[in-house]
């Protein structure tokens, strides 16, 4: 069991890694299904031979698709659109964590005074 955990672990991260070296995180997450998709489909294909490997698969999947989410929601993704990319309008959770800092610093400033 740890072992499996260890080598998707490893599977997963090592592709997290890849998708960080594609380019800007909020063009990548456009495409999280098709990536989550076919990661989980190449592994499961490529460790096909063993109970243990689909395991890995399935659990590796499973942790890619689980950061993919999270980064969606720290890193609202940009639209595609014919004319080319458009960035996004939403509030993402790393703004939210600002605001809330700068929120927080300000009023120390004016109870200070």
């Amino acid at each position: 069991m740890i072992e499996i955990l260890v080598m998707s672990l490893a599977a997963a991260m090592g592709m997290l890694f890849l998708i960080l070296k594609i380019g800007p995180i909020r063009k990548v997450l456009v495409f999280d299904a098709v990536i989550d998709i076919a990661f989980t489909s190449l592994l499961m294909w490529s460790m096909s031979g063993t109970y243990t490997g689909i395991m890995v698969a399935i659990v590796a999947g499973g942790i890619l698709s689980i950061c993919l989410f999270i980064a969606k929601r720290m890193f609202p993704p940009d639209s595609l659109t014919p004319r080319g990319w458009r960035q996004s309008t939403e509030r993402s959770f790393m703004d939210w964590l600002h605001d809330r800092d700068v929120d927080r610093h300000t009023s120390f400033r004016d109870h200070r005074e």
